[in-house]
């Protein structure tokens, strides 16, 4: 093309006019509708990029992506395909769309090895966004099953950067293929025009130096973002990020949820390996505390035979003549359900926390040779994504175990935790009460109830199902006294007590629901491998399986 080339620059000398030549500078690699479109791109990336990798950094939660749709960003964003070799995925994004950002703006030079430096590494850059933006939404879709807004728009970006950036350098190289100049004349040839006299008037041949070629280099481009695009993919099959935090824990102050008189916090557990629960000392009136019933080797026979009792020798959780009255009085259903006759006192976290088995929700046995507590809210979609993996889990280990399970509404109506309007979600309030009440009017229902509850992938069933399928489930008339009550939101606010310290007491940013309380260790973070939580029941419980 003439446009390439520089006109020829006449200079005299004794053998006439002489007309010399200078290599020209190229046009850029893209035109200019591409360039701006590539800009525009690479810009939009960059933004939504940095915003997901503040949010890496300082572990908030992603505005807009509501509870009770498949566009869970958190979710997404705290997986275990969220980092790579421990580094936030966000992080590495927003160096590659930086970098595309800053080049794009150097896409129009004429400088022609300049520009040309600059097309490849640009074509290489977003040939591995496009890639790596493909990988990640065939995570979201096929492993997390869930959808981050805020990295479809990053990765919908990369996509159209790759495709617009290739099919540019291929069209760029094939047009600088088409117009190269023919070979050069023989160097015999040459050099015998070159020894030629030049009289007065006579011309040298002019001869013009074809300007640089400014496409990118494909090979290096294409070869450079196959070799990153794999280093990704396969530091993360290789080497899965933790996304989850096991540790020992033992609470500052004592809490017990079983709605007796508060005792001293100094009873602590005994130092046996691994005991999950042990019968306060308090509780058995002098009597031998019964912890072998709790230890990993015991069996369900043995906590029948080794089950406390009171001075007078009786057993401790057997109803008598007042249990009787309780039981009369229950039968009236217009009054709150009479207090369990039952009792079975607990404690985790070194003695700290002391729970009653027969006041809480549970799945399983409250006899049952150990207990795991799991601390969940409805709402919350990684605890919607433990509940198979506890599913399983209880199977695997029949009776030795039961879930003892604990409420955690995350909604500013009754959790003093949750100050962001954002992200509270409304009506957790209600399924947290009605799972309690349902626990305490009919126990045996409550895992019924819980099932229900998470039946559905992304968010429990709508309010005008959920309070339909409690009255079925409890006694309306009581269910009802007890919703009217102050006793459930006191029971919820020892829930969110006990959460409030394990979180301040844990200084780990992974903390968060769903929380498994494990004899004096708790489990907290995404547990993603089923694998992982068995391992943790049966090295802090001592459960086997069957």
């Amino acid at each position: 093309m003439m446009s390439d080339f520089i006109p020829p620059v006449p200079q005299s000398n004794r053998s006439g006019t002489v007309f010399k030549t200078t290599a020209a500078t190229s046009q850029p690699a893209f035109p200019a509708p591409v360039r701006w479109t590539l800009r525009v791109l690479a810009w939009l990336a960059f933004a939504v990029a940095s915003y997901l990798a503040w949010h890496a950094v300082t572990q908030t939660s992603v505005a807009g992506c509501s509870i009770g749709s498949s566009i869970h960003c958190d979710v997404v964003l705290t997986s275990s395909w969220s980092r790579w070799l421990g580094i936030p995925v966000a992080i590495l994004g927003l160096a590659c769309y930086a970098t595309l950002a800053a080049l794009s703006v150097l896409l129009g030079l004429r400088s022609a090895p300049a520009n040309r430096w600059i097309a490849t590494i640009f074509t290489m850059l977003s040939i591995v966004a496009a890639g790596a933006s493909l990988w990640f939404i065939a995570l979201q879709m096929l492993s997390i099953q869930s959808f981050c807004l805020y990295c479809l728009i990053v990765d919908s970006s990369g996509i159209a950067l790759g495709v617009i950036a290739a099919a540019s350098a291929v069209r760029s190289a094939l047009a600088q293929r088409a117009i190269s100049p023919s070979s050069p004349a023989h160097p015999g040839l040459a050099a015998l025009r070159t020894a030629m006299p030049a009289g007065p008037g006579i011309r040298q041949p002019i001869t013009t130096v074809p300007a640089q070629s400014s496409s990118p280099w494909l090979i290096a481009s294409v070869s450079g973002a196959v070799a990153m695009i794999c280093l990704l993919i396969g530091g993360q099959l290789l080497f899965s990020a933790k996304m989850f935090d096991v540790q020992k824990v033992a609470l500052n102050n004592a809490i017990k949820l079983d709605n007796s008189k508060s005792q001293d916090g100094n009873s602590v557990s005994p130092s046996a390996k691994t005991h999950v629960a042990m019968l306060p000392t308090e509780a058995t009136n002098g009597d031998r505390a019964d912890a072998s019933v709790h230890s990993p080797d015991s069996t369900p026979d043995a906590t029948a035979k080794n089950t406390p009792t009171n001075d007078s020798g009786k057993n401790v959780t057997k109803s008598g003549s007042a249990g009787d009255k309780n039981a009369a009085d229950a039968s009236n259903e217009d009054s709150e359900p009479a207090p369990p006759t039952k009792h079975r006192l607990i404690k985790f976290l070194g003695g700290k926390l002391t729970l009653d088995t027969y006041e809480h929700p549970i799945i399983g046995s409250p006899e049952a040779p150990h207990i795991a507590i799991e601390m969940v809210s409805y709402s919350c979609p990684h605890c919607r994504k433990m509940y198979t993996t506890m599913q399983h889990a209880l199977h695997r280990y029949g009776d030795q175990v039961a879930l003892l399970i604990l409420p955690e509404p995350l909604d500013s109506e009754c959790n003093r935790l949750v100050t962001r309007l954002d992200a509270s979600h409304q009506g957790d309030c209600m399924i947290a009460k009605l799972c309690v009440g349902i626990a305490k009017i009919n126990p045996s229902a409550f895992a019924t109830f819980h099932n229900f509850l998470m039946s559905t992938k992304d968010a429990p069933p709508t309010m005008d199902l959920v309070i339909p399928k409690a009255y079925v489930l409890a006694k309306r008339n009581q269910l009802r006294a007890l919703m009217h009550g102050d006793k459930l939101t006191k029971q919820l606010d020892g829930y969110i007590d006990l959460y409030d310290q394990l979180q301040k007491q844990s200084h780990n940013p992974k903390f968060g629901l769903p929380v498994q309380i494990l004899g004096d260790y708790i489990m907290t973070g995404s547990v993603e491998s089923e694998a992982d939580v068995f391992k943790a029941w049966e090295e802090h419980l001592g459960v086997k399986p069957q």
